[in-house]
């Protein structure tokens, strides 16, 4: 699958992957190329900080570290939201945990092998907590 870093492809793009991989391939060797596509989805996430913490710094790096895990899922790979938690507690000492609370679940799966799962920067609400 090809497709640009925001997960988006098109006929052109497969069409230079595909006659770049045909003037390097072995003979006989069958590859496909397909363009990928964006999927994108929502997520809300609520992070617990440190009492008095700077939540405005942590959540610029916070909504940094997830939109990074999104950003680089590969077409046809499953989104887990725990990896997404654990690049936000990640940011700062001051981080105390996190949840995705929407979507529901574990994981995220895209409806085809060759979606490449994305999350808007506009579609990602951070809620916080002190504890």
């Amino acid at each position: 699958y090809v497709g640009d870093p925001d997960g988006r492809g098109n006929a052109a793009l497969a069409t230079l992957a595909e006659n770049a991989i045909d003037a390097t391939r072995a003979a006989g060797i069958e590859v496909r190329e397909q363009a990928a596509e964006r999927e994108e989805f929502a997520v809300a996430m609520t992070l617990y900080v440190r009492s008095g913490a700077d939540t405005g710094a942590i959540g610029t790096a916070a909504r940094a570290a997830i939109l990074g895990y999104f950003d680089n899922l590969k077409p046809g790979v499953d989104a887990y939201f725990s990896r997404a938690e654990a690049a936000a507690i990640a940011v700062s000492a001051d981080m105390r945990g996190a949840v995705v609370t929407s979507p529901t679940g574990e994981t995220r799966s895209p409806a085809s092998a060759y979606a490449a799962l994305r999350v808007p920067t506009t579609s990602l609400s951070l809620a916080f907590v002190e504890v």
